[in-house]
């Protein structure tokens, strides 16, 4: 069952398999990044010779969510579990569809926390395990 997780300003998180249905507090994106690679060898002068690999790492990004304590559950059996995930950004004034990245990773991280009198404030985190696709809005 896809799975949709909104914050208040917008932004929805659909996942393939797993149904969260929890309020989005925030959402950080790790840097994506590519290797640097040392190319300098015993004849080198001067400085080191770096180039830059071709392989993006799309790094991964971290949900903050007040959850429910019947899908506490439901955290821990989709540790690991690759899906296709989609981010939807929030929509800004003039455009009429909002910007997307989306492509397969997994939840592989997760946790809670329980305030004295509050919600449960919890959290995880997804790990694109491909490629991204990035559409503007348009």
């Amino acid at each position: 069952m896809a799975d949709t997780t909104r914050v208040g300003t917008g932004t929805v998180v659909t996942m393939g398999t797993t149904n969260y249905n929890a309020e989005i507090i925030g959402i950080s994106h790790a840097d994506e990044t590519v290797p640097v690679i040392d190319v300098s060898h015993m004849g080198t002068t001067g400085s080191r010779s770096k180039i830059t690999g071709e392989l993006i790492d799309h790094g991964s990004f971290d949900v903050e969510i007040h959850i429910s304590p019947s899908k506490l559950d439901t955290m821990k059996t989709a540790l690991g579990t690759i899906q296709a995930i989609s981010i939807k950004f929030p929509l800004v004034t003039g455009e009429t569809n909002n910007a997307t990245a989306a492509g397969s990773g997994a939840i592989t991280a997760h946790n809670y926390t329980i305030p004295l009198e509050d919600k449960i404030v919890g959290g995880f985190t997804v790990t694109w395990t491909g490629a991204v696709t990035y559409t503007d809005p348009s």
